[in-house]
C-alpha cells in the first residue's frame, strides 16, 4: 500500500555531425561540433548538470509558460505562436560550437530540407528574433560578414563549416533586402551599437547592389530580374520585392542617421520617397497591388493576380516600427482584397497541381488568386498552395491595419487544419516538416498587443487590438521578458510592465491615446523618485520617464492615467 517517487533523467551526448547535404567536395562530410559539446564532455555530465539545476530550469520554463498562456490574446494566436516556436528544437535548426546558429528551411524524414540559412524563407520568421536575439544576430553576421560577395551580392544560402567558398547561385532580391531590414530589427531589439557599426559598411554594399540591376535607374522601383522565395524570377515592378526594397531603404536611412552617415541617409531616403510614389502609381489597380510583368518573360509571373505576400515588406515595416512605406488607405484596401479573394472556405472543388496543404472542407489563404482574370498560362509555382507562413504574416498585417476579425479568421483556419486530429499541431508542413516560414506566427503576438521595443530609444509601446479594457500579454526584448498589462475603467487607465527575467530600461512608454491628464507612477521596489510627463504625438500617448527606469526581475512598474 506504499508509494514512492523516483526521478529519471534521460541524457544524451552526440557531439559531432557531418555535413551530408552539400555536394561541394570541400564541404561534404566535413565535421561539425555541437554547442553543447563545448559545455559537457559526455552524457553523464549532462545528466549531472540537469539533476543539480532541475528546480531552476523547470522554474524558468514554467514561469515562461505561465506568463505566455495567461495572455488575453485569442486562443488560436497563442496556439500558433507557441506551437511553431518548437521549430527551434527540431532538426530544422543547428546550434554549433562558438554559439553558431544555422538552419535548414525544414526537415525531411531522414535529412534536412533546403540548406542553409535561406534568407528569403527566414524573412518571415520573427520567433528567434524576439526570443533568442543573440542567435539572430549571429545569422546577420553570417549574412553580411561571410556571405556577401565583393560585388555586393549575397549568397542566400550558407555553406558550413564557414569557409572561403560561397554558394554559387544568383542573389535573391527579397532575401537580400530582407536582410537589411533584419539588421535594423536586431539593432532595435538589442541596442547593440557595436553590432551595427561592424555590419554597416556591408549593409550599405548589399543595399546599393540593388542599383546594379534590380533598380538600375534608382527610381525606387525594382524592374530587373528578381529571384525570390517562389524559386523563380519575377520580371517587372511588383510590391512583393518592391515593398521590401522600400522598407530596406527607409531602415537604412535611419541606421545611417544614427551612425552619423548623413550622406548615405539622405541618398537612401530620397530614393525611398521616389520609390514609394512610383511603386504605388505603377502597381495599384484600385483594389490591390499587381505585378507589371515584362512581356518578354511571360513564364512564372503573376501579373494582375492578388498575391497574399504582396505587402510582405510593409508587414515587416510594421513589425519594426517604420510606419507605412505605401499609402495607408491602399494598404488597408489591399489587405481586405487579399482576405476576400484568397481566403478559401472549401477546397473540394479547387484544383491544385502542386502540394496539397489544404483539401476537402479545410479553410485557408491561397498564395495567389486572379479575381479579375488574366491568370498567366504558366503561373508561378506554388500559386495555388496554402502556406501557413504566408497566412500568419498576412493575418498579422491585417490586424496591424485594423482588420482584426479577418486576421483572426485566417489564423483559426490554419490552426483548425493542424488541430491534432487531421495533422500534427507542432508540425506545419511546407517544403519539409517543421518549416521555418511558420515562425511568422510570432508577429501575431506583436500585432495584437501593439507591442514594439526600441533599445536605442529605450521606448516600449503597448496598444492592444483586443480586450483593451483588461489586457495581459507576454513580451520579450533583448534584455528581458515578462508581462505587459493594461486595465481601463470609467475613471482611469493603468498600464504595467512586469519583468520576470533579466532587466529592462524604459525611458518612454507609448500607449493608446486619448489622455493628457496627470500621470502617476508606482513601483514594487523602492527606487529614487521618478517623474513622468506626457504628450500626444501621432495619435499616441507618450509617457516620458525622467530619469529612465531600470526594472529588475521581480519588479513591476505601473502607470496610472486618470480618465
Amino acid at each position: 500500500g506504499g508509494s514512492a517517487e523516483v526521478t529519471f533523467l534521460l541524457a544524451w551526448h552526440f557531439p559531432n555531425l557531418a555535413n551530408y547535404w552539400n555536394r561541394e567536395e570541400e564541404y561534404r562530410g566535413k565535421p561539425l561540433r555541437t554547442r553543447y559539446a563545448e559545455r559537457f564532455p559526455d552524457a553523464g555530465a549532462v545528466a549531472e548538470y540537469g539533476l543539480k539545476n532541475l528546480p531552476r530550469l523547470e522554474g524558468l520554463t514554467r514561469r515562461f509558460h505561465d506568463a505566455f498562456f495567461a495572455s488575453t490574446l485569442p486562443a488560436p494566436v497563442l496556439d500558433a505562436a507557441s506551437s511553431q516556436a518548437s521549430i527551434l528544437r527540431t532538426t530544422t535548426c543547428l546550434y554549433l560550437e562558438g554559439r553558431a546558429f544555422h538552419a535548414f528551411e525544414g526537415s525531411n524524414d531522414q535529412s534536412g530540407c533546403c540548406p542553409m540559412n535561406c534568407t528569403h524563407v527566414w524573412n518571415y520568421e520573427q520567433t528567434v528574433a524576439h526570443l533568442f536575439p543573440e542567435l539572430e544576430r549571429f545569422m546577420r553576421r553570417t549574412d553580411f560578414l561571410h556571405n556577401l560577395r565583393p560585388d555586393g551580392s549575397m549568397a542566400f544560402r550558407t555553406l558550413i563549416p564557414l569557409g572561403d567558398t560561397l554558394w554559387k547561385f544568383k542573389p535573391a532580391a527579397d532575401g537580400q533586402m530582407g536582410c537589411v531590414l533584419k539588421v535594423y530589427r536586431e539593432w532595435q531589439l538589442s541596442g547593440d551599437g557595436e553590432f551595427l557599426r561592424a555590419l554597416w559598411p556591408r549593409v550599405k554594399q548589399a543595399l546599393e547592389y540593388a542599383w546594379v540591376g534590380w533598380d538600375a535607374d534608382r527610381d525606387g522601383v525594382m524592374e530587373g530580374e528578381q529571384h525570390n522565395t517562389y524559386d523563380i524570377e519575377f520580371y517587372g515592378p511588383n510590391t512583393f520585392t518592391g515593398a521590401l526594397y522600400l522598407a530596406a531603404l527607409l531602415a537604412a536611412s535611419k541606421m545611417a542617421t544614427a551612425l552619423g552617415d548623413a550622406e548615405a541617409a539622405g541618398r537612401y531616403h530620397a530614393i525611398y520617397e521616389r520609390g514609394s510614389a512610383n511603386l504605388d502609381q505603377t502597381c495599384w489597380d484600385g483594389d490591390f497591388y499587381i505585378q507589371k510583368s515584362d512581356p518578354a518573360h511571360p513564364k512564372y509571373q503573376y501579373g494582375p493576380g492578388c498575391l497574399s505576400d504582396q505587402l510582405l515588406g510593409q508587414w515587416f515595416a510594421s513589425v519594426v516600427g517604420l510606419g507605412h512605406v505605401l499609402p495607408k488607405e491602399h494598404v488597408h484596401r489591399a489587405l481586405d482584397s487579399i482576405y476576400r479573394h484568397n481566403f478559401q472556405t472549401d477546397f473540394r472543388r479547387f484544383a491544385n497541381p502542386q502540394r496539397l496543404h489544404a483539401l476537402g472542407d479545410d479553410k485557408g489563404l491561397l498564395v495567389c488568386s486572379w479575381p479579375k482574370g488574366g491568370r498567366p498560362e504558366i503561373a508561378f509555382p506554388y500559386s495555388d498552395e496554402v502556406w501557413t507562413g504566408s497566412e500568419y504574416q498576412a493575418a498579422a498585417h491585417m490586424i496591424y491595419e485594423g482588420l482584426v476579425d479577418e486576421g483572426l479568421a485566417v489564423v483559426k483556419a490554419a490552426r483548425d487544419r493542424y488541430d491534432g486530429v487531421q495533422r500534427n499541431p507542432w508540425n506545419e508542413v511546407e517544403c519539409g516538416n517543421h518549416y521555418a516560414r511558420a515562425m511568422s506566427s510570432w508577429s501575431l503576438v506583436l500585432a495584437l498587443s501593439g507591442y514594439r521595443y526600441s533599445a536605442p530609444e529605450r521606448s516600449l509601446r503597448l496598444a492592444p487590438q483586443v480586450n483593451a479594457g483588461d489586457f495581459r500579454c507576454f513580451y520579450s526584448t533583448g534584455t528581458s521578458w515578462g508581462v505587459l498589462s493594461q486595465k481601463t475603467t470609467s475613471s482611469e487607465r493603468t498600464a504595467s510592465i512586469e519583468v520576470l527575467y533579466g532587466r529592462q530600461e524604459v525611458a518612454d512608454l507609448i500607449l493608446q491615446a486619448p489622455s493628457t491628464g496627470p500621470v502617476e507612477l508606482s513601483r514594487v521596489k523602492n527606487e529614487p523618485a521618478v517623474t513622468a510627463s506626457s504628450r500626444v504625438e501621432n495619435g499616441e500617448l507618450h509617457v516620458k520617464l525622467s530619469p529612465p527606469v531600470t526594472i529588475e526581475a521581480g519588479d513591476l512598474l505601473r502607470i496610472r492615467i486618470p480618465a
